[in-house]
């Protein structure tokens, strides 16, 4: 059983990790942006798909905690693909 101290503190640690990704992100898709209209749309329809996600994860899950590790890697695999995207449009 785990010390109640030591699951916020790994929760504390995910998010920061997810908070870095979603900066990141954010800053492709602010990039990205000024070039290709749909992409709002299509971000859109992945935050949604993430949600969904991520809350099955949560409910299918005993301690919830592998919402926190959805958020974090659906996160930076969408960082990591919008990165992409702007290495092929601009290099």
């Amino acid at each position: 059983q785990e010390i109640s101290g030591t699951s916020s503190l790994w929760k504390m640690c995910v998010s920061i990790d997810t908070e870095k990704h979603d900066k990141k992100l954010n800053e492709s898709y602010k990039s990205l942006i000024k070039t290709n209209k749909d992409l709002q749309n299509i971000q859109r329809a992945w935050i949604k798909y993430r949600d969904l996600k991520c809350n099955f994860s949560m409910t299918a899950g005993a301690s919830g905690m592998g919402a926190y590790l959805c958020l974090r890697e659906e996160t930076k695999r969408r960082s990591e693909e919008l990165l992409s995207l702007i290495d092929v449009n601009y290099n």
